[in-house]
């Protein structure tokens, strides 16, 4: 076992020019008409997904840079894991990035990474890596720089993960397309009594589109007003995970005056919903004569596409500008509050946190899900920053609870606990999925029997979505609070926190993690006769149980890794038959020993380990030094014996409970 080292921390980037094609995997992200995503209200948008050593990866984009990184001014641009539920259990992939700007002029590559060429280690709760400030806007301007050349830009990646192919598309952003301008000529407007009519087809960059009205309204606009939207009609040729972005322009004509009532929305589209407005004209200005829209009961309904994207997959990839795989930004959502969406209405913005939380009593218990923790100190006293609760089921999604027992650092956490609920399993959902929650912790009084319950304040709703899978509290309770013995959360070095996941009412379920201090029967005694005559590679020892689970030593005579011909190396690892269910590890903090028959100056070393696979073995290369060993004054080999003993110090049990 080597020694365990800190993360690296974030000591600068490297800028570099390269004449050289990316090697080895890459991503390359061409976006046309730039300037068009800037001025979009979505903050960010991200490729399709991609391959690269057996892992699936997209690409993450802030044009206007992510302004909760400081990347205000700047592109910012981010590598993130997909499919990670598909992943084993406390899967990491280590992985040296390098992304890209193209320079169209002098046909170079501006290559930005980490400083030392640092690897990046993605795993559960760090799913994303990459830079705020990756370009500045006024770098990416300058036209004599050639990253942005006729309203075109390049970025990329390298994953330095295995060599592979390079696949791609592009995103093009269509200001003005030919034609975009489409006219409905109603006649016989007063014999419509149906409650939906379609305009016939018409064709924008090869897309097909139609009108939708309906005379008597929708939505909010039922019985009072005349609704129109527009919706995509070829949903069948579109590559699959695909939407596609329109901002246009609908039209009632006035045919007297030329004092059109025009309304505009953008909206990403990916399925059958129709988009447009519910209150679109009123039914009282629409029969008022004066007002020139109906004449001689005629009507007419234009639609003027402005901005348009479209997709290409490029048959010939020029060797000079790789072109990779691209995917479109998150689903827009039109903010006017005259409009929504025909069949599923507009969601507001993310909420920030500048409104506070909002905390109360009550005497029932969580809902959804509890988590108990015994000894607790033990858990605060570990070198783990983090522990997760199992996977629980609470509208048909997936969740945990991710927990921080001396805070999360880099949220300001500090002397607190921190608390958060993830989403899990969410590469099993369609593209463009949202999940939108109110949440509630808690924690338990268990000297009055209530709940302490922590929430947004105004019960505001939390939206869950690809780039943002997690939403909690840095600072859920202090611990000062939490040890003060007279508020009662913490009784005999036990806590319970839960959680509320309002999507739908399900049966409250939860779990007990136990830590146990000096649990009985931790001592193992292996007694080694005839050392010398060991000639294999490993040995094991017989089994032994610490509470109820079945461990082993394993012994290498010969040494392994850092410690192979020079060395005893000593592991311990859980017994072969001990099986773990999904998204559950098994902590075990112990000491390693051999014994100096002797003086009695023992050598021993201690470790502590998350178990979860019974074929892996934690413990140390380096344990012993074989001329240590054979030096008969140390005391640890006597005529041809020698004794390893193991103590378990610290272990973790699991126990579900109902808490209904």
């Amino acid at each position: 076992m080597e020694d365990p080292h800190p993360a690296d921390n974030d000591a600068g980037i490297v800028r570099s020019k390269t004449d050289v094609r990316p090697a080895h995997d890459h991503y390359t992200f061409r976006i046309k008409n730039f300037s068009l995503l800037l001025g979009m209200k979505e903050e960010k948008c991200h490729s399709g997904q991609f391959e690269v050593g057996g892992y699936q990866w997209r690409l993450v984009l802030y044009p206007n840079g992510n302004k909760k990184s400081n990347g205000n001014g700047h592109i910012s641009l981010y590598l993130a894991i997909a499919a990670t539920d598909d992943l084993p259990l406390g899967w990491e992939v280590n992985a040296n990035i390098r992304f890209f700007v193209f320079d169209q002029i002098r046909d170079k590559y501006l290559t930005i990474q980490n400083a030392n060429g640092r690897l990046r280690c993605f795993h559960k709760l760090m799913t994303e890596w990459g830079f705020a400030q990756l370009l500045s806007h006024n770098t990416l301007n300058e036209s004599s720089n050639g990253y942005l050349v006729d309203d075109t830009c390049v970025f990329g990646v390298e994953v330095f993960v295995i060599k592979g192919t390079c696949r791609g598309e592009t995103l093009s952003m269509v200001n003005q397309p030919q034609p975009n301008y489409f006219t409905w000529r109603i006649d016989d407007y007063s014999a419509l009594k149906d409650e939906v009519y379609l305009s016939e087809q018409f064709i924008v960059e090869g897309r097909r589109w139609q009108l939708r009205l309906e005379p008597e309204g929708g939505g909010a606009g039922a019985n009072k007003y005349l609704s129109i939207y527009i919706c995509l009609n070829d949903l069948e040729s579109r590559p699959p995970n695909r939407k596609l972005y329109a901002k246009y322009k609908v039209r009632m004509r006035n045919q007297i005056n030329n004092n059109h009532l025009e309304k505009t929305a953008e909206y990403w589209f990916s399925d059958s919903v129709t988009y447009g407005f519910p209150k679109f004209l009123s039914k009282r200005d629409l029969q008022d004569t004066s007002k020139g829209y109906l004449i001689n009961d005629g009507l007419f309904i234009e639609c003027k596409i402005d901005v348009i994207s479209s997709f290409e997959l490029p048959q010939n990839i020029r060797s000079s500008s790789p072109l990779h795989y691209i995917g479109p930004p998150g689903e827009r959502r039109v903010q006017k509050e005259d409009m929504e969406d025909k069949t599923c209405h507009p969601l507001p913005a993310v909420d920030n946190d500048a409104s506070g939380i909002v905390q109360s009593t009550r005497d029932h218990p969580p809902t959804h899900y509890s988590f108990q923790i015994k000894n607790f100190s033990l858990l605060l006293g570990m070198e783990e920053e983090k522990c997760d609760s199992g996977n629980f089921e609470v509208g048909g999604y997936q969740w945990r609870l991710v927990l921080y027992p001396n805070g999360k650092k880099n949220s300001n956490g500090n002397g607190h606990i921190s608390l958060y609920l993830a989403i899990a399993h969410s590469n099993d959902l369609p593209l463009g999925w949202e999940v939108n929650v109110n949440i509630r912790f808690f924690v338990f009084d268990q000297i009055r029997d209530k709940y302490l319950s922590i929430q947004d304040a105004n019960g505001r709703v939390r939206r869950f979505h690809n780039l943002k899978t997690e939403w909690g509290f840095a600072q859920l309770l202090s611990h000062d609070t939490l040890n003060d013995s007279s508020n009662g959360y913490l009784l005999d070095d036990t806590c319970v926190f839960g959680v509320e996941v309002f999507v739908i009412k399900s049966t409250g379920k939860g779990e007990t993690l136990s830590m146990i201090n000096q649990p009985q029967r931790n001592y193992f005694t292996w007694r080694i006769d005839n050392y010398t005559d060991l000639k294999g590679e490993a040995y094991f020892s017989e089994h032994f149980t610490v509470e109820g689970r079945r461990w082993k030593l394993k012994l290498k005579p010969e040494g392994s890794g850092t410690g192979a011909d020079t060395c005893l190396s000593l592991y311990l690892s859980l017994g072969d038959s001990e099986i773990f269910p999904p998204n559950r590890k098994l902590y075990a903090k112990y000491k390693l020993r051999i014994r100096d028959q002797v003086h009695g100056n023992h050598l021993e070393k201690t470790v502590e380990y998350w178990f979860s696979d019974p074929s892996v073995s934690y413990g140390f290369h380096e344990f012993l030094s074989k001329t240590d060993l054979q030096d008969t004054s140390k005391g640890y080999l006597v005529g041809e014996g020698l004794f390893i003993e193991c103590k378990i110090d610290v272990i973790s049990v699991v126990n579900d409970f109902s808490s209904n």
